[in-house]
């Protein structure tokens, strides 16, 4: 008689709900980022290259292939304020078990939380001025 066993894997935020904090600031980073990336787009005329080198380098120092920790000393602090790399490393606190406490004391999440704060913000207002610049110099009409 063989018996099976079924592990069911539950999904992070159910384990962790602490985790929705540090995925929801790093969400923010991203669209702030990704706003940005679009009022690039209204300005630049050959945009394709520009924002492929930029997203590169938002993986590249955002610790998605390598941890941030990893970097010589200059490097780190320079990925520190690519938009991602707080949030993994924030998310990272997290799910290993020691808690937003830890992620809070550490400065990680107040950082985080600043650079959203701060990303969302600049992205939006140059959105807007580019929005504004391209209507007025004929910018969004078909070419």
């Amino acid at each position: 008689m063989v018996i099976a066993h079924v592990t069911v894997r539950r999904p992070h935020w159910l384990i962790r709900p602490d985790a929705l904090v540090p995925l929801a600031l790093t969400m923010a980073d991203a669209l702030g980022y990704g706003l940005l990336m679009t009022a690039l787009t209204l300005r630049v005329a050959s945009i394709g290259a520009v924002v492929h080198v930029f997203n590169m380098a938002v993986m590249f120092f955002g610790g998605m292939f390598i941890p941030v920790t990893l970097f010589p000393y200059g490097v780190e602090i320079f990925a520190r304020f690519v938009p991602t790399a707080l949030g993994v490393e924030v998310l990272n606190t997290t799910l290993s078990g020691r808690g937003l406490s830890t992620a809070w004391s550490d400065g990680t999440l107040p950082w985080l939380l600043a650079h959203a704060a701060v990303l969302a913000g600049l992205a939006w207002i140059t959105y807007l001025y580019t929005l504004r610049r391209a209507r007025r110099e004929g910018g969004l009409s078909p070419r």
